[in-house]
């Protein structure tokens, strides 16, 4: 079980990161409304390293159905980044009640340093600047998140 909550929930909270990323970027550049009529969830995902990912997880979330445009899809694809961060977060605290071994509780130790920290940048810079508008507050506590997970699954 360990190997398991090592790498497939920080890799899915990685790959999440990544297209948030990108999507911020893209919503900073262009213009946020859903007007050709193409579904927006498609229309934006196409545009990230990981279409297929990215569409599969809005698609299985109903936030994304109401998002009328790029800027809301980005937001409730922050929020289901930052859910999911704090599920790997709790799966790393149970796993580090019954780690044994020294090095498995140091890894498991840095990792719960670098959600804990994810998490405190979205709390603090990532939300209340997606909610101003200010992107690069947003981006870098999305970058802040994409390093947790990365570390995570590539130390794991």
């Amino acid at each position: 079980m360990a190997g398991q909550i090592r790498f497939h929930l920080p890799l899915f909270v990685f790959v999440c990161s990544i297209f948030i990323h990108l999507m911020l970027v893209t919503a900073a550049q262009a213009k946020s409304e859903n007007s050709d009529g193409v579904p927006l969830i498609g229309k934006s995902c196409n545009v990230t390293e990981f279409a297929k990912e990215c569409i599969s997880v809005f698609e299985s979330d109903p936030r994304s159905r109401a998002a009328a445009n790029l800027t809301s899809l980005v937001g409730v694809g922050m929020n289901i980044s930052y859910e999911k961060i704090k599920v790997a977060k709790s799966y790393f605290l149970k796993a580090q009640k019954s780690a044994t071994d020294h090095w498995t509780k140091e890894y498991i130790d840095d990792c719960l340093v670098n959600y804990d920290a994810a998490i405190w940048q979205m709390d603090h810079h990532g939300f209340p600047g997606f909610d101003k508008r200010n992107y690069e507050d947003a981006i870098s506590a999305v970058n802040v998140c994409n390093y947790a997970a990365g570390f995570c699954a590539e130390n794991g």
